[in-house]
């Protein structure tokens, strides 16, 4: 799975999630039955979500978090509490469609922080 992690994300950094206004910890979704970390590939795509969560809600306030490198990925994800254990590549409230990885896969990507030396 990790393979296809990184063949589906380019990884090119900066990687994008969001969070409500001042919290410290991203927003989180339940698709299923997992609790997922929502990341996004854009800026764009990160926006999008926001701007369609403002639609249902307009009482939510979101703001666009940059990743700026594998650390950066590496200490939110280890920050999160062990009840969210997947992530969620460029979610959209509105297409039933996703992508899902469990926060573990993704950990063993990012944890070679010799890139940003």
């Amino acid at each position: 799975m990790v393979n296809q992690i990184q063949k589906r994300n380019k990884w090119d950094y900066p990687i994008y999630t969001v969070r409500f206004e001042g919290d410290k910890l991203p927003v989180y979704a339940r698709p299923d039955v997992n609790h997922c970390v929502l990341l996004f590939n854009t800026i764009i795509d990160a926006e999008r979500y926001i701007e369609q969560s403002a639609d249902l809600d307009p009482s939510s306030r979101l703001d666009v978090v940059a990743l700026n490198g594998q650390r950066d990925i590496h200490e939110l994800l280890l920050k999160l509490p062990s009840s969210i254990d997947h992530v969620i590549w460029d979610a959209s409230l509105q297409a039933g469609y996703y992508r899902m990885a469990p926060i573990s896969e993704v950990l063993s990507v990012v944890s070679d922080f010799s890139e940003e030396l």
